[in-house]
């Protein structure tokens, strides 16, 4: 029986130094709604803490137009869009933002990323 609790608190030591550490990531989702249908994403949250991707199939070798708006109330909200090869836009929101990037396509695949860090607002992306 001691024997067991011992550990218990062994473990529940070494679980907390990981946290701290930043060893664990934790992720928090209040309020996190989210559409994501073709070419286009738009995600609200009342509290982010986290990462979230998706996905996007474009055509190769195409020049598109990445349309970004962004409503930052709190914390701070990172977007990085990827080709699954390199990343081709990376920003960090701490205010609202809008704008606009055009780019020749190198592959079909492409990944949007969005880490959130005690952020609360959304964002609206869309491909055209």
């Amino acid at each position: 029986m001691l024997a067991n609790g011992i550990a218990l608190i062994i473990m529940t030591i070494i679980v907390i130094v990981l946290i701290r550490k930043k060893k664990f990531k934790t992720s928090i989702k209040w309020g996190y709604f989210y559409k994501h249908a073709g070419k286009s994403l738009s995600i609200s949250y009342k509290k982010f803490t986290g990462v979230e991707y998706y996905q996007f199939v474009l055509r190769k070798e195409e020049t598109v137009t990445f349309s970004y708006e962004v409503t930052v109330e709190e914390g701070e909200l990172v977007l990085e869009w990827s080709d699954g090869k390199q990343i081709v836009w990376k920003e960090k929101f701490e205010e609202d933002k809008q704008g606009t990037l055009t780019v020749l396509t190198a592959h079909r695949i492409h990944l949007i990323k969005v880490e959130g860090d005690k952020t609360k607002g959304g964002c609206r992306i869309q491909f055209i």
